[in-house]
């Protein structure tokens, strides 16, 4: 695509169908539109447009649909599905910063494929794309490098009804088109050993995740995994930088679930293929913990009901060596 002369496009075409640029009454014509992340799509029919970093490089009507300060394309503004033609669906736009500039909301973009699964296939277990039938086989998350113990079947999709009986549609970032996952309830909607329910946003599908801890195991002296109820790296020798006096029960979690009654996931972050938290030992300030650790505030704050049971510091908790 060029870029506009004079920094306004002499007409109001964004959006409309085209086979040469001699249709676009100054724009160009283009057959397939970018998007962030270096991605594109097949425009069907082609769609006038002009490059723009900013939203008063485009016409009335249209919006820059791309980040301020980087190549973007003049988009058909919409509020509905209605306002775009066929092969186009109303996207919203993922701008950074958030839009200030006058631009709208949502654009007419190319409307993506869907992979229309088959009940039964969403969630179930793969070693290669063929064995998910018109979906594919994710074995590893490529932005947290989690892993899909035994793998895991999805696809692209637009709504639920492209994903099979039980299937959720997860919408897609930066405007991308959606991927399938498993509906679930609780746990045991989740069959498969090293998944579980997770409910980011409310809407609960089944994804890797790690067996909760046992109630009022967390915190609990140990000298090995079956310990603290035999899961992998549940038994902790550290506590951060410290000495963990006599081994903690913990694990890596999510949300505070993944930790059992009695425990608290700190810094967990309740996204669905990410345990960046650790469970911790909860208790009331100052007591609570076995000997060798105190119950701290994780506010500082005096007289704060919440606390945690962390190793004692050296020199400054009683009793500490």
């Amino acid at each position: 695509m060029r870029a506009v002369e004079g920094g306004t496009p002499q007409q109001s075409k964004i959006g409309h169908a085209c086979t040469t640029n001699e249709d676009c009454g100054g724009a160009t014509c283009a057959m397939v539109l970018g998007r962030l992340g270096g991605l594109s799509d097949p425009a069907p029919g082609g769609y006038c447009t002009v490059m723009c970093t900013r939203q008063s490089d485009c016409a009335a009507g249209s919006v820059c649909s791309g980040a301020p300060g980087f190549p973007g394309h003049c988009s058909a503004v919409c509020t509905k599905a209605s306002d775009c033609r066929d092969g186009y669906r109303c996207t919203p736009l993922m701008r950074l910063p958030p839009v200030t500039d006058g631009g709208a909301a949502a654009a007419c973009q190319p409307s993506p494929k869907a992979d229309g699964l088959a009940d039964g296939v969403v969630g179930s277990a793969c070693a290669a794309d063929g064995d998910c039938g018109n979906g594919s086989c994710v074995l590893n998350e490529p932005i947290t490098s989690t892993t899909y113990p035994g793998g895991y079947c999805t696809g692209r999709c637009l709504a639920d009804a492209d994903c099979g009986a039980r299937g959720y549609c997860a919408p897609g970032l930066l405007g991308a088109i959606g991927s399938c996952a498993l509906r679930c309830d609780t746990d045991t909607d989740c069959p498969r050993a090293g998944y579980r329910c997770r409910a980011p946003g409310g809407i609960g599908r089944c994804a890797p995740g790690p067996k909760p801890l046992p109630d009022d195991v967390v915190g609990r002296a140990c000298a090995s995994d079956d310990d603290c109820g035999g899961g992998s790296m549940t038994c902790a020798a550290k506590f951060g930088s410290l000495t963990a006096p006599g081994g903690y029960c913990t694990q890596r979690c999510a949300v505070d679930a993944d930790c059992g009654a009695g425990g608290v996931c700190v810094s967990g972050v309740d996204i669905v293929t990410l345990t960046a938290g650790l469970c911790v030992r909860s208790c009331v300030p100052p007591g609570g913990c076995r000997d060798g650790y105190t119950c701290r505030s994780p506010s500082g704050q005096a007289g704060d009901p919440h606390g945690l049971c962390t190793p004692n510091l050296p020199g400054m908790d009683a009793g500490a060596p």
